[in-house]
């Protein structure tokens, strides 16, 4: 199994744990996760060690500014967790 899928795999799980993904959005989350890695070079290590806070917006504003059909994001959002951006 690719490495990237088995830490977006336990994102998940914590997504759902918390409560902010209804476990039958799984899947919907595991794709949005890898396309928003495709995209903004998310490190996902980063990501699922994030406080409660800034893991919930990383993960809720992937899905709020994804558009699932182009695979676009919107113009001004950047993942606190992308390499480079801005994280606490």
């Amino acid at each position: 199994m690719n490495t990237n899928y088995e830490i977006i795999g336990k994102i998940c799980d914590r997504a759902i744990g918390i409560g902010i993904v209804a476990p039958k959005n799984r899947l919907r989350l595991l794709m949005d996760l890898d396309c928003a890695c495709e995209t903004f070079d998310i490190d996902l290590d980063r990501l699922f060690a994030f406080d409660k806070l800034n893991f919930c917006h990383d993960v809720s504003e992937i899905g709020w500014n994804l558009n699932r059909r182009t695979k676009q994001f919107k113009e001004h959002f950047l993942p606190r967790s992308a390499k480079g951006g801005n994280s606490k």
